[in-house]
C-alpha cells in the first residue's frame, strides 16, 4: 500500500502519490489497450485544465456517466483534482431516473460516454441546473464539449489539485431506492480511502497483484475495490465492462489475475461455465464476494473447482 495516511488523504493526492510511486505501471487494461499511471495523470491534468476553462470550480458537483472504461478513471480523477464532488450516475438508469439524480444532487456539470447519447437527449432538457456537458466520442448532441478535444488541447498540463480536506464530500452515490426515491449518500475522501486501506490489509496486497474489474464502477463495491483499492496499491485492473462467466474466466486465465471481487450471481455464472481442459486460475490467490449474501454451497464449489481461497465481505 502507498505510504499515505488514509485518514488525511484526498483522491487528488492519492493519484499523485500513485503516479510518483509507479509512473510506468499499468493502471487500466481493456482489451489490447493499456493505460499507465503516468498516462492517467497526464490525461487527468489535461481534462482538469479543460474543465476549469469551462467553469468547473472547487465545491461544484459533477456527474460522470461511464461504464467500466479508462475514461471513468480519467473523468473521476479530473473532477477530484478540480476539487469537484463527483456524482456517480448509474448506467442502467432510465432517463427519468438519471434526471432525478442530477437534479436532486444539484449537479452543475456532466461528463459522459456517447453510447448514452439517446438517454442524454431526453435527460438534458429536464436538467436546467446543468451548466455544461462533455461527451467522449462522436455525438450528435448539440452544445456539448468534446472529451477528446479537451484533453488534446491541454496535453502537457500537470494535475494541480485544488485544496480540499479529507473530511469534505468527495462522492455522491445514490441508493437503490427500495423504500422510495433513491437518496444521495455523501461520502468523504476519508470514508472511502480508509475503507480501501482496511481492505488492503485484509487482502495483504503487494505490487505483484493484479485485479479483474468486472463490477460496475459507479457502484460503491466496484468503485471501492476496482478503482480506489487498486490505485491505493498501484495495481493494474483488467476491466471487463460487460460480464459473462466465460469472458471473466478467460480474462483471469490469460492475464494471470491474482485478485477477484464479484457478487454471488457472478460466481454462479462462472460455475455454470464449463470447458475442457478447465480454466487455469492458478494465479488467482483470493476471491472476494460482496453485494449480497454468498450461498455457502457456491463458495465451497468455487473453492473446490479452482483451488482458491474465497471470502465474503460486507459493509453498511
Amino acid at each position: 500500500m502507498l505510504a499515505v495516511d488514509p485518514l488525511n488523504t484526498t483522491f487528488a493526492e492519492l493519484l499523485l502519490a500513485a503516479t510518483a510511486h509507479r509512473p510506468g505501471g499499468v493502471v487500466v487494461g481493456l482489451g489490447e489497450t493499456r493505460l499507465t499511471y503516468g498516462q492517467l495523470a497526464g490525461a487527468v491534468g489535461a481534462l482538469e485544465a479543460g474543465l476549469q476553462e469551462m467553469g468547473v470550480r472547487a465545491g461544484d458537483r459533477l456527474g460522470i456517466l461511464f461504464p467500466s472504461t479508462s475514461q471513468f478513471f480519467i473523468a473521476f480523477f479530473a473532477a477530484q483534482v478540480c476539487g469537484a464532488e463527483t456524482v456517480m450516475c448509474n448506467t442502467l438508469h432510465s432517463a427519468s431516473e438519471m434526471a432525478y439524480v442530477l437534479n436532486d444532487s444539484g449537479a452543475q456539470w456532466l461528463v459522459a460516454l456517447n453510447v448514452f447519447e439517446e438517454t442524454l437527449s431526453q435527460v438534458l432538457p429536464q436538467c436546467p441546473g446543468l451548466r455544461g456537458v462533455v461527451v467522449a466520442g462522436e455525438t450528435a448532441l448539440e452544445g456539448v464539449g468534446s472529451f477528446e478535444q479537451m484533453i488534446q488541447a491541454n496535453l502537457g498540463r500537470e494535475p494541480i489539485p485544488k485544496r480540499r480536506s479529507a473530511e469534505e464530500v468527495a462522492v455522491l452515490m445514490y441508493t437503490s431506492g427500495t423504500t422510495g426515491r433513491s437518496k444521495g449518500a455523501m461520502l468523504s475522501h476519508r470514508n472511502i480511502i480508509f475503507d480501501a486501506a482496511a481492505a488492503s490489509q485484509v487482502l495483504d496486497l503487494t505490487l505483484d497483484d493484479s485485479m479483474i474489474g468486472c463490477l460496475p464502477l459507479f457502484h460503491a463495491y466496484g468503485f471501492t475495490v476496482n478503482l480506489v483499492l487498486a490505485v491505493l496499491n498501484c495495481l493494474p485492473v483488467r476491466l471487463l465492462p460487460r460480464f459473462a462467466g466465460a469472458s471473466a474466466l478467460e480474462l483471469m486465465e490469460t492475464e494471470r489475475v491474482t485478485v477477484l471481487a464479484a457478487v454471488p450471481a457472478m460466481y454462479q455464472m462462472m460455475l455454470r461455465t464449463r470447458r475442457t481442459p478447465d480454466y487455469d486460475l492458478s494465479a488467482l490467490r483470493i476471491a472476494v464476494s460482496g453485494g449480497a449474501p454468498m450461498p455457502v454451497e457456491v463458495m465451497a464449489a468455487f473453492e473446490e473447482r479452482f483451488g482458491v481461497y474465497t471470502m465474503e465481505g460486507y459493509g453498511p
